[in-house]
């Protein structure tokens, strides 16, 4: 056995948003909120449309979109050169069914290099809210978003950096066992991971 340690930068977020008619959101909000969500950062972030996908353009590594949602293998990264994508560095927590009511609490979590990139997170969520979600297109107003320590982070219109959540761990081990809480989607050499 070998003894590793790395640290590891997160920031949590907590998003309180609200709208006018719960009752026709969508009962699953992840897909939704994914969607609106990446579809604004990309419209927010993208300065160089002529290419079909990220990995083409020039400033790929350098992009908010590129970065979260096409994360691109690192230049000159040996190991992982077979997969031109990384895991997403972002991880987000809406209620497992939507409680068609308000307010609802909406978890943000951010990775390593994409912190840098939370101002246009939350400027994507801000342009998401007029676009609404679901079928619907509910619309929805975001009221507030703390920090994990409860700080709030948007005043009018000004928005503070999170505090980081740093997490130094060392470890002794040949295992590792994950728990996932919410649904989650796995797939190993191109085929979905079944239990």
């Amino acid at each position: 056995m070998s003894m590793n340690s790395f640290e590891l930068p997160i920031i949590r977020v907590w998003l309180k948003f609200e709208t006018e008619a719960p009752e026709k959101l969508p009962r699953y909000l992840f897909s939704p909120l994914r969607g609106v969500f990446g579809a604004q950062l990309k419209r927010l972030s993208c300065v160089a449309r002529k290419f079909s996908r990220c990995l083409e353009c020039p400033l790929h590594q350098h992009c908010a979109y590129g970065y979260i949602f096409e994360t691109p293998r690192p230049e000159g990264v040996e190991r992982l050169r077979l997969y031109p994508y990384l895991p997403h560095p972002f991880a987000l927590s809406p209620p497992y069914l939507s409680p068609r009511e308000n307010p609802i609490i909406l978890g943000l979590t951010l990775v390593g290099r994409a912190i840098q990139y939370f101002p246009h997170v939350v400027l994507a969520l801000m342009a998401a809210q007029e676009k609404g979600l679901g079928r619907e297109r509910v619309p929805f107003v975001i009221k507030s978003i703390k920090d994990h320590q409860g700080e709030e982070l948007y005043q009018r219109e000004n928005l503070k950096p999170p505090s980081l959540i740093n997490k130094f761990s060392s470890y002794e081990t040949t295992k590792l066992t994950l728990i996932f809480k919410t649904p989650v989607t796995l797939r190993f050499e191109g085929k979905l991971v079944r239990r």
